[in-house]
């Protein structure tokens, strides 16, 4: 079926948010943290195109789905899973839940605190730059080079916008 990108600003406007059909594909702890009233909360990495297509049955949806997550990447690897599985339109809403926070949407939050995914990456990767600077430091100038790699890391994350430790971390037992 069709892949299409959809502006948060368009998104906003349609109405009412009861009668679309949104799938976010964030964590379950990102969903926690921030969420739209009435989503289907499918976590990327646990997506299957068969039993989507069961619920959109179930709900008799034959309307667009909407994909959602935090800033599009995410949204369009669902897209590539369902675009053969499922007859209905897709619309990747571009942004994400950044773009539409910075429209102001009002969004639903559940109590407790969670660390969102990208802080959660940005905490462990200081970490060990941190380690590995101190073990080159106190034990063997090899670590330095392993500094070096993460930072390739973060090289490839920011070119390709596809973070493999955010990917690792989603799988962790408090992100679920």
């Amino acid at each position: 079926m069709s892949v299409e990108k959809i502006s948060a600003e368009q998104f906003l406007q349609l109405q009412p948010a009861e009668d679309l059909c949104l799938l976010d594909v964030r964590t379950a702890a990102e969903v926690r943290n921030d969420a739209l009233p009435g989503i289907i909360e499918v976590p990327v990495d646990q997506l299957d195109a068969e039993k989507f297509k069961t619920i959109l049955q179930q709900r008799d949806h034959s309307g667009p789905v909407y994909l959602i997550c935090q800033s599009g990447r995410r949204a369009e690897i669902a897209a590539s899973k369902l675009a053969k599985a499922i007859e209905n339109p897709l619309l990747i809403v571009e942004g994400g839940m950044a773009a539409i926070r910075q429209k102001k949407k009002p969004t639903t939050t559940t109590t407790g605190t969670m660390i969102s995914l990208e802080r959660q990456v940005r905490i462990a990767v200081g970490i060990l730059i941190i380690l590995t600077v101190l073990a080159g430091f106190i034990f063997s100038p090899v670590w330095f080079g392993v500094t070096g790699l993460m930072g390739l890391g973060l090289l490839y994350a920011g070119i390709t916008d596809n973070c493999m430790l955010g990917m690792i971390m989603a799988k962790a037992p408090w992100n679920r």
